[in-house]
């Protein structure tokens, strides 16, 4: 019988969605290296789920190519380390995962041609990052000649962790201080520092927020979705302030030492997610704003309530299809293969305001 392999099952997201696909009545194997955490897990969802408990990536990776799944979900990160060793290991296997990191995105997207030519489809960040700005992209530049300029900005909120940045999106942060900042100009990216381009603006219900350049996922999935000359991505968990300048190329040669890493993390994921006016965050929001060579400028907003929910919605709806079946052969992101309406599938709401 084929069936979909959850890589971290025990985690948040891993959990929500074997939750999600065990009402869909979809016979799966749940991977993590909590036993317990993964025991609890059974007894909730039912149906008979078969458990796997590995130490290691490598023991999840040898598992996976011994029992020849037929969809893989990665809820494991750094995906820039996680990534493209299961989609190795999976064979033919269809293959998710909740990819934000921009090297990790563009390296999963560029097996493009080999996973037509084997018939497996292949699905990059298929969550609140990627999906959230990719879709107003799409939508904006529907039936419209390419883009001059396109700046994204995304402002997750998680209800578990309140105005906090929480652990995953932390994460993304550490490994986005190795990698720097990065803007597309002309199809070439080119090296801007963390946190630049700074703008403080307000959101639909009245707060005021600001981000930074934080070349996410998002960068590349706006670029594809514009085919705009120039594309920024921003965020509120970009670091801003004065310091800014001297101190992430100070953490930068610092994230080569593996304590370190773990302790940013840890800090990260309990510091504010950005600057606010106005009360706290009851909603995550994206922002798209697109120009074009004859002065048209169009801005759009989603509204899409707890980034993680979202996120689960988006990797479930996603999954279920690729179980199904229901889709196209390549490696996309998820508005390019199943359209900018699963973001509303998902609980976003669409706000035009030019």
């Amino acid at each position: 019988m084929s069936k979909l392999w959850i890589i971290g099952a025990a985690g948040r997201q891993g959990a929500a969605v074997a939750e999600a696909m065990s009402v869909a009545k979809t016979p799966m194997v749940l991977v993590d290296r909590d036993r317990s955490a993964l025991e609890r897990l059974c007894n909730t969802i039912g149906g008979g789920a078969e458990m796997i408990v590995t130490d290691s990536m490598g023991e999840t990776i040898a598992e996976v190519r011994r029992g020849k799944p037929s969809v893989v979900a990665n809820f494991v990160g750094p995906f820039t380390k996680t990534a493209l060793p299961l989609i190795a290991a999976s064979g033919g296997a269809d293959y998710l995962d909740l990819a934000n990191e921009l090297p990790a995105v563009q390296s999963i997207l560029a097996l493009h041609d080999e996973a037509r030519a084997n018939g497996r489809c292949i699905v990059a960040g298929a969550g609140f990052g990627l999906l959230a700005t990719e879709s107003l992209v799409l939508k904006i530049c529907d039936d419209r000649h390419p883009a001059q300029s396109v700046r994204v900005d995304a402002i997750p909120y998680l209800a578990d962790a309140g105005d906090r940045l929480g652990p995953a999106v932390a994460e993304t942060i550490v490994e986005l201080l190795r990698y720097g900042g990065r803007r597309y100009n002309r199809d070439n990216l080119e090296r801007v520092r963390l946190g630049s381009d700074s703008e403080r603006f307000a959101l639909p219900d009245g707060k005021i927020v600001r981000t930074g350049a934080m070349p996410t996922g998002d960068l590349e999935a706006a670029r594809r979705a514009s085919n705009a000359n120039t594309v920024l991505s921003a965020s509120s968990a970009a670091p801003h302030g004065a310091a800014v300048p001297v101190v992430v190329p100070l953490m930068a040669s610092l994230l080569t030492i593996g304590f370190f890493r773990d302790w940013l993390k840890r800090r990260l994921a309990g510091t504010a997610s950005g600057d606010l006016e106005g009360g706290t965050h009851t909603d995550s929001w994206a922002r798209a704003k697109v120009a074009w060579t004859d002065g048209t400028l169009l801005e759009a907003w989603l509204r899409a309530g707890d980034a993680g929910l979202f996120t689960t919605r988006v990797a479930s709806a996603v999954a279920l299809r690729l179980y199904r079946k229901e889709r196209s052969a390549g490696a996309y992101t998820p508005g390019a293969l199943f359209g900018p309406d699963l973001a509303i599938e998902a609980g976003g709401v669409f706000i035009q305001t030019a």
